[in-house]
């Protein structure tokens, strides 16, 4: 299979990325779903879900720059460049974890809850995104 979804020219879009975009929907949607069961307010699951994928996008990114550090170290310029790959799910989670934990602490809800709520999306969206790997 073709990797490209879409060649604009200047603009490349591939199914990787397609993919994870509809991974987040996705998943992004059962937490909305979920959340609703437990009255939580919908513009506190909007916010805490677009913070948690930009938290979760740099998470990804730290992680893998940490483990190939012998090639970022000598290469600075090249840990911003995420659209040559290398994100890893372990730092989206751990990154999105933390950030979670601090969010739920400042509107005073229950993290366990709040996470309790959020796995099911997570899950939904992890097996999707594999598609696009």
């Amino acid at each position: 299979m073709n990797p490209i979804a879409i060649d604009l020219g200047i603009v490349t879009i591939y199914w990787y990325s397609i993919i994870m975009f509809v991974a987040m929907i996705i998943g992004f949607y059962f937490v909305q779903k979920e959340a609703r069961n437990f009255d939580i307010p919908n513009n506190f699951i909007s916010d805490l879900g677009f913070y948690t994928i930009v938290f979760g996008l740099i998470g990804a990114r730290l992680y893998y720059v940490a483990f190939n550090w012998s090639y970022y170290s000598n290469n600075l310029l090249d840990i911003l460049k995420v659209w040559e790959g290398g994100l890893a799910i372990h730092g989206a989670i751990i990154a999105g974890l933390i950030f979670i934990t601090i969010y739920t602490k400042k509107y005073k809800l229950k993290t366990l809850r709040i996470l309790d709520m959020i796995v099911v999306g997570l899950i939904i969206g992890q097996a999707i995104g594999r598609w696009g790997n």
